[in-house]
């Protein structure tokens, strides 16, 4: 899986990339020094590799130089002694043509696909940042005062994002009062809103992204969210499905909906990805996840058998606005979540 790859660089740089476009600079930016683990490609056609930025079970991600446009990139590669298996290559090809499919300010651009010495690979925006749930740890913690408002009946909104929008009108209109808590609460809403709109731009295009959490949330330089990684994206006109062949389950079970766990609770859509942003909210506000265990097996079972806790439950500050909000998300009957971003 993908999922660790776009995320922490090594070292205290936290970044997975920086947009760049044509510039007027007379002399080359400057490119970092190379430090490649041995083994690894030292170029893939016009693009050299400098370091590895993560790595998971879908593919490796790499900084690298494009040579043409000089600029850093971001260049995925699927590791060579998977590129013979037909299952990972069809699901490698596949998140690059979602994401081809998508053009959104949220959503990281794939720039290139191609090959080079049988490594299969494709370049995206390179976005200098951190991951959201680094991000929502720093500006959570700045403060500890009140973030509470009067409950606004925001369940009955039917978006994510009227929802989101009523709760931050709440917070400006509290701007007199506002702490540094308050601050970074609305910090918090206001990327989560962007990441729904990103949610909801590729829903509009059939896709579903499947691995909605907050590791695959990169929030950039200029506090703008990132969608990352569609390894596990799936075109709503393909049959449904969450196995491999081995009989793996596909995605992360914590951020996983009820659907993607059992066909009981009905087929994969949209809402699915719901569900995985109100995981994410609730972990951003908590700094824990709705259920959690020692074992895969045990959030499984949590997940299909329990309903989820309120926030509120393990922080008392937070208001019952954003607890129905979250709480809605996380419905096991995708028929009561909101029916889109």
């Amino acid at each position: 899986m993908v999922d660790e790859t776009l995320k922490s660089p090594e070292g205290d740089d936290r970044s997975h990339g920086r947009s760049s476009s044509f510039s007027s600079r007379t002399t080359p930016r400057a490119v970092p020094p190379v430090d490649l683990p041995e083994g690894s490609p030292r170029h893939l056609g016009h693009f050299r590799l400098i370091r590895v930025l993560g790595r998971g079970g879908m593919g490796v991600v790499y900084l690298a130089s494009d040579e043409q446009l000089d600029r850093l990139v971001a260049v995925k590669v699927l590791p060579f002694h998977r590129a013979h298996d037909a299952e990972t290559v069809a699901r490698f090809e596949r998140e690059a043509l979602a994401v081809t499919e998508l053009a959104h300010p949220s959503i990281v651009p794939i720039y290139h696909v191609g090959e080079d010495a049988g490594n299969r690979f494709f370049v995206m925006r390179y976005v200098d940042g951190e991951p959201l749930n680094d991000y929502a740890a720093r500006v959570m913690s700045l403060g500890s005062k009140e973030i509470a408002g009067e409950p606004r009946q925001h369940g009955r909104s039917t978006t994510w994002r009227s929802a989101l929008g009523l709760v931050r009108t709440t917070l400006r209109h509290r701007s007199a009062d506002l702490s540094i808590s308050l601050a970074g609460l609305a910090d918090i809403l206001r990327v989560v809103e962007q990441t729904a709109r990103a949610l909801d731009h590729a829903h509009q295009h059939g896709i579903v992204h499947r691995d909605v959490k907050p590791s695959n949330v990169m929030i950039d330089q200029d506090g703008q969210a990132l969608l990352l990684d569609f390894g596990l994206a799936r075109f709503e006109s393909e049959g449904q499905g969450e196995l491999t062949r081995s009989g793996d389950v596909l995605g992360t079970v914590s951020y996983m909906a009820p659907e993607q766990l059992s066909d009981k609770f009905g087929g994969i859509d949209g809402r699915t990805d719901i569900y995985g942003l109100g995981v994410t909210l609730f972990e951003c506000l908590t700094a824990r996840r709705p259920f959690e265990g020692g074992s895969s097996e045990a959030v499984i079972y949590q997940t299909l058998t329990r309903e989820a806790p309120s926030p509120r439950d393990f922080v008392p500050e937070l208001s019952r606005d954003l607890s129905t909000i979250t709480l809605k998300c996380l419905e096991k009957n995708k028929e009561r979540r909101y029916q889109s971003g």
